[in-house]
């Protein structure tokens, strides 16, 4: 009986002994969760002064940014442009990292086969019509816009032309901000000035995921650590319970 109860007392000194050494060897003073672009800004600027984690649930980083090279080339599946450079962070960090960009404007596309190319005819004069309506009805949405551009006399058109608007409108407009033309105010290109003072888009040649990659450069992350639980329990330290293991910190 005396031996089985060493024997017990042994065992759990030394299972408490291990947990205290994985607990200690895997402190850190801050963990951060998820390594998206606001997860790693946040590490990166942590990490010049404190030991920070990075617990990232898939098995990459960059969240929305994702530049798939699978095709031998780079194919940007999430974030793809630099809408307005100026005051923009991220082409802050592109300047920052010295990465290749390129400009691009509505110039610069082009349609294929050529039969298509009428798709836009009454697309562009309606971007001229928007910048005056915008004036006038500073208010207004820009379905209020689409209505009174298509009902316009001196237009006249047919039912046939009005959807094809409206299919160039859905391609242009509402398709990039993921919302339908009642929601949009007037004043929905903010980021380009529909009043003629356009900034410029820029795209990342090599793939958006460059600037991710700098970012977590110097970081601790482990991947395909999915958090399961943060429990505050503890008051001197927090516990991050993962699929992968508990990690503690003082701060989450």
């Amino acid at each position: 009986m005396k031996l089985a109860l060493i024997v017990a007392v042994v065992l759990l000194s030394s299972i408490y002994t291990q947990t205290l050494v994985a607990e200690e060897s895997e402190y850190h003073d801050i963990i951060v969760i998820g390594a998206g672009m606001a997860g790693l800004a946040a590490a990166d600027e942590l990490n010049e002064k404190y030991s920070v984690l990075v617990l990232e649930a898939r098995d990459r980083i960059g969240g929305r940014i994702w530049t798939d090279d699978s095709l031998g080339m780079p194919i940007d599946l999430g974030a793809s442009w630099i809408h307005g450079i100026d005051d923009n962070p991220i082409w802050a960090l592109a300047k920052q990292y010295e990465l290749d960009t390129v400009e691009t404007d509505e110039e610069s596309e082009k349609i294929h086969p050529e039969e298509f190319s009428d798709f836009r005819d009454n697309y562009d004069p309606f971007k001229d019509f928007l910048s005056e309506y915008a004036k006038e009805n500073p208010d207004a949405s820009l379905q209020d816009a689409v209505n009174a551009f298509i009902d316009s006399p001196s237009l006249d058109l047919n039912d046939e032309e009005k959807i094809e608007f409206r299919s160039a409108v859905y391609q242009e407009i509402e398709l990039d901000f993921a919302a339908d033309a009642p929601d949009l105010s007037i004043n929905y290109k903010t980021g380009y000035r529909i009043n003629g003072q356009k900034e410029n888009d820029v795209v990342f040649p090599a793939g958006y995921n460059q600037t991710i990659e700098k970012m977590a450069e110097g970081l601790e992350i482990k991947l395909g650590h999915v958090v399961q639980e943060v429990d505050y329990t503890d008051k001197t330290v927090i516990q991050v319970i993962t699929n992968q293991g508990t990690f503690t910190a003082k701060y989450v």
